[in-house]
């Protein structure tokens, strides 16, 4: 199994102890590397709504989040609206910033 199908698997399983590992193990021209489908581990973490995880790869400078799967989509169409704030937030605040706006916008669906 390759570095990234590595990435793809840990994020697949919400393995985040393993993904901090391999973010800082892997070289950057390998942290957005498509796999089955086109999907990138972003585009995963994504689907499944895993939010810890997503913003561990959002803040990471070297992820591509505009590379496509093979439907056209990227990461940000496949989140659930709770996750969706992170993408939309992360390139215009800093990190715990969008931790605290996150949890505050989570709040505000479940009330």
């Amino acid at each position: 199994m390759s570095s990234i199908n590595s990435l793809y698997v840990t994020c697949k399983n919400n393995d985040i102890s393993r993904v901090r590992e391999l973010l800082q193990t892997l070289p950057d021209d390998e942290l957005s590397e498509q796999g089955p489908n086109k999907r990138k581990a972003l585009d995963v973490i994504a689907s499944y709504g895993y939010a810890d995880i997503s913003e561990l790869l959002l803040a990471h400078k070297n992820i591509n989040q505009s590379i496509k799967t093979q439907w056209s989509c990227i990461a940000n169409d496949e989140a659930p609206a709770y996750l969706k704030f992170l993408f939309d937030k992360m390139s215009t605040i800093g990190q715990n910033d969008t931790i605290n706006e996150y949890d505050d916008y989570a709040e505000e669906l479940i009330e």
